[in-house]
């Protein structure tokens, strides 16, 4: 887990610091310098 800064983007909800899993393996990471990341987050949102 990390910490990421989501910034404020159209259509996002998610804003400000928040903790992070990281869902792609290392040597992915590496090799495309990106990381897939899924915010964490403790409220409930209808699809």
């Amino acid at each position: 887990m990390v910490w990421v800064d989501c910034d404020p983007q159209a259509g996002h909800k998610q804003v400000g610091r928040r903790p992070a899993l990281i869902a792609s393996p290392q040597s992915y990471n590496q090799k495309v310098g990106l990381v897939l990341l899924c915010p964490i987050t403790n409220q409930m949102q209808a699809c």
